[in-house]
């Protein structure tokens, strides 16, 4: 087997810093522009912008209230982009595309530690690039790609590393990746755990070393939250999200989801993906070590989707780099014509063909590596060329926060109505409530722990103080003949009606 050789001297080669120089590029493309999603990624770069305001290290809060969400790690990476660039899009956006980038060079030199040729290695990494899963969500203030990638950091040094001290940076990353999103690391300590099965990889004491450095790390910030918040934190942090929320239906229920997000974003690169996987198998039971790492990655990547209802598409980032491992696999065995046992290392045609390879041969596998890096820069394009174009995500909050302070009635902005929005406060910079008439937006909506006490149904005392100081509200076109006749039940009326494109609408209720 060949040595592990260090993260920093693999990803050091020309070809690999110009494929990463390119991702770089191509994730950082129209990066400032359009607007975040209405979802947790406003509600993170909101929830950063405030610590950073009040100076919070060990936790972050939102709209003035203590957000048990997350970790963190990312919570401290967005702070430090904000501190340098301001709260912009641009800001919050940066940490993920850093991640992003990190990935793909993690997996490069995953690739190569496990035996890939470097053609092979920059082709794995190569298909997760062209993958809208990781273009879509490397450019959002999320946790998945960060977590992810100081997780495959940490099963690269755990699995791969020599040495004592690597084991335990590697268990170490894996605590990091815990405090990103305390679910980041399971993918890769299943797959080190699934992978003791296999003699190449056995190795008990040093995957036990590692999770005892990945507890000496992730446990601190647990334990200090604990103390600092009580139950209110274990209730939320891990009652809610790791347990109750398991069982509730999100977006879609179980595999549907998912696939309807391969057949709707991906299109050609999820049957790109699936063909390596299948033709993965067969190189695993003949003994490719790739092949059986990033289906370990795999099987483990993909145990919690099926064991939990809350089925959201950024969950199946952690399968990205499975998917690279084994597009390695086959595209090695595809260009040398056979598999190399895991007991033996794999030598690089580049680096040392031998006297014995024709040079017509050597011709045919540059041609072929060229026509491979072609169709995957056209899948790609294919892929995420309308997310580059026009990044663009929000249905109006930021046109309407725009106006607002243009006109100079920000300070009169107090709620949106059947409308939970977190971009409102994110792009206005202001708290507002979230108040509710439909029954259905309470119901759905007053359980969220991060809206206890923001959630509040519109009674006529509500709209006749909001009439008051004629505060305007934010709701969706289709809601706003019912506050219109909530609001003229309370004796007030509605004024100034301002649509921002097809999903807000901006009203004054106002004395009668």
């Amino acid at each position: 087997m060949r040595a592990a050789t260090p993260f920093f001297r693999i990803a050091s080669s020309l070809p690999a810093l110009l494929f990463l120089a390119f991702a770089g590029v191509a994730l950082s493309w129209n990066l400032g522009a359009g607007s975040l999603l209405p979802s947790d990624d406003a509600i993170y770069a909101r929830a950063s912008a405030e610590a950073l305001a009040s100076g919070r290290v060990l936790d972050v809060t939102w709209l003035g209230r203590p957000l048990f969400e997350k970790g963190p790690v990312l919570f401290w990476a967005l702070e430090a982009t904000q501190a340098v660039l301001g709260p912009t899009d641009l800001a919050v956006r940066l940490p993920g595309v850093v991640a992003g980038i990190a990935l793909l060079a993690l997996l490069i030199a995953t690739c190569r530690a496990a035996g890939s040729t470097r053609g092979a290695a920059l082709a794995g990494a190569g298909l997760v690039l062209a993958t809208n899963l990781l273009v879509f969500n490397a450019r959002r203030p999320m946790t998945d790609v960060p977590g992810t990638a100081l997780g495959l950091a940490g099963f690269l040094l755990v699995a791969f590393g020599a040495g004592r001290g690597r084991v335990v940076a590697g268990g170490a990353l894996l605590g990091l990746s815990a405090l990103v999103k305390l679910v980041s690391p399971a993918p890769f300590v299943l797959a080190l755990i699934l992978l003791q099965g296999d003699r190449s990889f056995r190795r008990p004491a040093r995957l036990g070393l590692a999770l005892v450095a990945a507890a000496a790390v992730a446990l601190p910030w647990h334990l200090a939250m604990t103390v600092v918040h009580g139950a209110p934190f274990l209730d939320t942090y891990v009652g809610y999200h790791l347990f109750r929320r398991a069982a509730e239906v999100v977006v879609g229920d179980g595999a549907s989801i998912y696939v309807a997000w391969f057949v709707e974003r991906e299109g050609a690169t999820a049957v790109l993906l699936l063909l390596a996987v299948a033709a993965a198998m067969p190189l695993a039971v003949r003994g490719s070590r790739v092949a059986r790492a990033g289906l370990a990655l795999l099987a483990s990547a993909a145990l919690p989707l099926f064991a939990s209802r809350t089925a959201l598409p950024h969950y199946l980032v952690p399968l990205l780099p499975g998917f690279g491992l084994v597009a390695a696999a086959v595209v090695d065995a595809a260009f040398r014509g056979r598999v190399v046992p895991a007991s033996r290392a794999i030598p690089d045609p580049g680096e040392a063909p031998g006297d014995d390879v024709p040079r017509s041969r050597l011709w045919a596998r540059s041609l072929a590596g060229a026509a491979l890096a072609a169709c995957l820069l056209a899948t790609f394009l294919v892929s995420n060329g309308h997310d580059l174009a026009d990044p663009d995500y929000g249905p109006g909050a930021r046109a309407a926060c725009e106006a607002m302070r243009a006109e100079g009635t920000m300070d009169r902005l107090a709620a949106t109505v059947d409308l939970h929005d977190p971009a409102i406060p994110w792009y206005c910079d202001r708290a507002v409530g979230f108040l509710g008439i439909d029954e259905g937006f309470l119901r759905a909506t007053s359980t969220i722990p991060m809206l206890r006490g923001l959630v509040r149904p519109l009674d006529t005392g509500t709209i006749r103080g909001l009439a008051a100081r004629r505060a305007i509200v934010v709701t969706v076109p289709e809601r706003l003949d019912a506050l219109a006749e909530a609001v003229s039940a309370a004796g007030a009326r509605l004024s100034d009606r301002r649509d921002f494109g097809s999903f807000r609408v901006a009203v004054t209720v106002a004395p009668r």
